[in-house]
């Protein structure tokens, strides 16, 4: 048996919401494991920096097959729409702290990142708040995928012709599309709070 409850699909047997799921499991898995990249980044070796990469790839794909089972299998709850954002960013912002750690990217990166984070789930609560959902945007997209990419280049940190302007290159462009998207979403707020206004383009 199934109700919907502001359009949330939530499965129920016997009157009880079942809020956990394959779903919302693998979104709790990559809070389970942001410990671990504490541990492989503490010390720097090329093993440690393999396995800690390999680990966030790994976090990368519970991601997307914690979307795809709540979408394409009619999992979605409010329990994972709340989980899903929260443990992306423990475990991206883990990285980015033990990145700095190690003296790999500046201080300033990880504040960057985070607090475009911080700043846009406040405006999605505040929008949610007055029953308006914010979609994902393309740039929002771009964003999550440079900083993917950054960041495994920066954990594995090997080295191309003895210098590691790939990781300063993906970097830059990572925190280019954080700026820009975070910027988007904000001049996008008043028109999805009004969109009597027009539609956003």
């Amino acid at each position: 048996m199934a109700e919907y409850v502001n359009g949330i699909k939530e499965e129920t047997s016997e009157g009880k919401v079942r809020r956990w799921n394959p779903a919302n499991g693998l979104t709790l898995l990559r809070i389970i494991i942001s410990p671990l990249f504490v541990y492989l980044l503490w010390d720097s070796s090329p093993l440690r920096n393999v396995l800690a990469a390999l680990l966030f790839a790994f976090a990368g794909a519970t991601d997307f097959l914690d979307g795809y089972f709540a979408r394409k299998l009619g999992m979605v709850t409010r329990l994972g729409q709340f989980l899903d954002p929260l443990a992306d960013k423990i475990y991206i912002s883990t990285v980015l702290i033990m990145l700095f750690h190690l003296g790999r990217i500046y201080w300033w990166v990880p504040v960057v990142i985070i607090g475009r984070e911080l700043i846009i789930t406040a405006m999605r609560v505040y929008a949610g708040s007055r029953g308006v959902s914010v979609p994902a945007t393309m740039l929002a997209k771009l964003k999550t995928n440079t900083q993917f990419l950054a960041i495994i280049l920066i954990t594995f940190h090997f080295p191309v012709d003895r210098n590691y302007l790939h990781e300063s290159v993906a970097l830059w462009l990572a925190i280019a599309f954080t700026l820009v998207s975070g910027l988007d979403y904000i001049l996008r707020l008043d028109t999805y709070l009004n969109p009597e206004k027009g539609s956003p383009r």
